[in-house]
C-alpha cells in the first residue's frame, strides 16, 4: 500500500506497526504510516538527498529552461511613450520625472535621425557641398575685406607711425584707385589699415598689466575690465560713425572697417601716453596728451574728410556738410575717451 501525497510519493514501510499507538514517538506527529519528515517509526533517517539528481526537481541538477525574470523586469521599467492612458504602471526614467519621459524620447528620435541623415551618402554628399560652399565664401570674404586692410609692410608703418604723430606737413591726403579696387595700404600713405590698430590695441593692454604691477594693483579681473572697456570705447564710436552716416544720408566711401582703422589709430596715442607717464609722471602726461589731441584731431579730420567727400556711387565728391560735421564731432571724441582710458593709471 502506498501513501500519495500530491508530487511525493512514499512506500509503506513493511515493518511498520500497523498499531498506530505502538511504539509511537511522543515529539513526532501521529501518522498512520509513519513519519512524514523523513523518519519512519522503526527506521532512522533517510541518508541521501530527498530528491534524486534525475529527478527534474532536483533544485540542484540543470535548469531546463532560462531564467528571464530579470530581463522582463528591466524590460517592464522602461517608459513606452505609447503607453494607453489607462495603464497606471509609468515607473520613473533613469530617475527622472516620467512626465519628462516624452521630451527625451524626442531628443532620442531627432538623434536617430540625424545619424540616419548622416548615414544616407547623398545626404552626406550634400551637407559636405553647402559646408564648402559656406568656407569658399568665408575665404573670399576676407580675402576681399580684412585681408586688405592688413596688406602691410615695415615701411609703411613707419611711416603711418610718423603720420600719426607729425601729420602738419603732410600734404597729400587722397585715397588713390585703381580701376576696379582700392590700393593696398603698403602702396598708399592715406589708406586706412587695420594691423596698426590692432598693434596698438595689443600693446595698450601689455603696458596697463605693466603699469598695474609697478603699482601693485595687478590682478586679471582689473587687466580684463581695462580690455572690455577699450572694446566697448571702439565699438560705440563705429556704431555713431555708422548710424550717423545713415541717418544723414551720406553716401562715401567710409565702410565698417574704415571706421574701425580711423578709430583705432587712437590707441597709439594712449601707449605713448602711458610710457611718458612713467618717467616724467602727471607734468609729461598732460604735455603728451595736448599734443596727441591736436595731432590725433588734425589726421583724423583731414583723413574723415577726404573718405566722406568720395562718393563711391555717383563718383561725384559730396559737397554735404554733414560729413564735415561728423568728421569735427569724432575728432573731438577722441581725447575724451583717450582721458578716460588713461586716467586710472596716472591718478591712481
Amino acid at each position: 500500500m502506498a501513501y500519495n501525497s500530491g508530487a511525493t510519493h512514499r512506500s509503506r514501510n513493511p515493518n511498520a506497526n500497523p498499531n498506530p499507538n505502538h511504539n509511537q514517538n511522543p515529539n513526532q506527529d501521529n501518522y498512520p504510516y509513519g513519519s512524514y519528515d523523513g523518519f519512519d517509526a522503526n527506521s532512522q533517517q533517510f541518508s541521501g538527498p530527498f530528491y534524486t539528481p534525475s529527478s527534474p526537481y532536483d533544485p540542484s541538477g540543470p535548469q531546463l529552461f532560462e531564467d528571464t525574470s530579470a530581463q522582463h523586469f528591466n524590460q517592464q521599467n522602461t517608459y513606452d511613450p505609447y503607453m494607453n492612458s489607462g495603464n497606471t504602471f509609468m515607473p520613473q526614467m533613469y530617475g527622472q520625472n516620467p512626465s519628462n519621459a516624452p521630451n527625451l524620447f524626442n531628443q532620442q528620435l531627432l538623434l536617430t535621425a540625424g545619424q540616419q541623415l548622416l548615414a544616407n551618402p547623398m545626404a552626406a554628399a550634400a551637407i559636405d557641398q553647402y559646408g564648402q560652399n559656406l568656407v569658399n565664401k568665408g575665404k573670399s570674404w576676407v580675402g576681399s575685406n580684412v585681408k586688405y586692410y592688413f596688406a602691410v609692410d615695415t615701411s609703411y608703418v613707419f611711416k603711418k607711425l610718423l603720420l600719426l604723430f607729425f601729420p602738419f606737413t603732410h600734404k597729400d591726403w587722397s585715397t588713390h584707385y585703381n580701376p576696379n579696387e582700392a590700393i593696398a595700404p603698403r602702396d598708399d600713405l592715406n589708406s586706412p589699415d587695420l594691423y596698426i590698430p590692432t598693434m596698438a590695441f595689443v600693446t595698450y593692454i601689455l603696458v596697463s598689466g605693466y603699469i598695474l604691477g609697478i603699482q601693485n594693483r595687478f590682478s586679471p579681473e582689473l587687466l580684463g575690465i581695462q580690455a572690455s572697456t577699450a572694446m566697448a570705447w571702439l565699438i560705440i564710436e563705429v556704431i555713431i560713425v555708422l548710424l550717423s552716416l545713415y541717418l544723414s544720408s551720406i553716401s562715401c566711401s567710409l565702410g565698417f572697417f574704415h571706421a574701425i582703422a580711423f578709430g583705432g589709430y587712437k590707441y597709439v596715442c594712449i601707449v605713448a601716453l602711458l610710457l611718458v607717464s612713467m618717467p616724467f609722471d602727471k607734468i609729461g602726461y598732460y604735455v603728451m596728451f595736448a599734443y596727441c589731441s591736436l595731432s590725433l584731431g588734425f589726421f583724423l579730420l583731414r583723413s574723415l574728410h577726404i573718405a566722406m567727400q568720395a562718393n563711391t556711387q555717383t563718383g561725384v565728391p559730396n559737397d554735404s556738410r554733414n560729413g564735415l560735421y561728423l568728421a569735427m564731432i569724432l575728432c573731438l571724441l577722441q581725447p575724451i575717451v583717450m582721458y578716460f582710458l588713461t586716467k586710472n593709471f596716472v591718478f591712481a
